[in-house]
């Protein structure tokens, strides 16, 4: 009797991300917890560098995060996500051309709109939800520069995502000081009213989780 094909096991989506340090972490994540607690419970605050790594991608990471200088990004305006109904995100800005560099070590086309998702459209559940939450975050406009020093591997387990076991974060190779701009925010956790200017400090120098 012939046997059975060994049935294998599915690897779990992975994915390499920047996550943020306190308090803009929580700063950001205060306002996915009242429009989109889904995400907010699946992962903290962050900037995708690649989605749905294959294997050939992933073993590039050690030698392109060893090859990198740490860089700079800025966060900048709100903008709407498509995607059926609309989320929405905080642009990220490039400063130093480092993320693109990034990508392009990595065997990648840099993204077009870099950004972190504040409102996922996956978990719009109507419009009403896209529009209220788009009125609480249009006006604010964010000039604040985080310094990267490392890259975080992810993998989906359920409904989260959660750091690879095998993974360590990987520094890049050395540390920039932080730099403060202009428009800032503060602890304040009025998000509905976010075209007050707020300020906060974001730490540099660390590893970000």
């Amino acid at each position: 009797m012939p046997r059975r094909p060994t049935a294998r096991a599915v690897p779990p989506r992975r994915a390499l991300v920047i996550f943020f340090s306190p308090p803009l972490a929580e700063w950001l994540d205060a306002f996915r917890r009242a429009h989109d607690p889904v995400t907010s419970a699946a992962i903290a605050p962050h900037v995708t560098v690649v989605h749905d790594l294959d294997g050939e991608t992933e073993r590039r990471i050690d030698a392109a995060a060893a090859a990198a200088q740490p860089f700079r990004i800025r966060l900048g305006r709100a903008v709407r996500l498509d995607g059926g109904l609309k989320g929405c995100a905080i642009r990220v800005d490039d400063a130093d051309g480092g993320l693109a560099r990034l990508s392009i070590a990595l065997g990648l086309k840099p993204s077009s709109l870099p950004h972190v998702t504040l409102l996922n459209p996956r978990t719009v559940r109507d419009e009403a939800h896209s529009d209220t939450s788009w009125r609480a975050l249009r006006e604010l406009a964010l000039d604040d520069v985080v310094s990267v020093n490392a890259l975080t591997l992810v993998e989906e387990r359920g409904d989260q995502w959660a750091r690879a076991p095998t993974c360590r974060a990987r520094q890049l190779a050395e540390v920039l000081r932080q730099e403060r701009v202009g428009k800032e925010l503060s602890e304040g956790r009025d998000l509905t009213l976010s075209r007050r200017r707020r300020q906060h400090d974001t730490h540099a120098g660390r590893e970000l989780r």
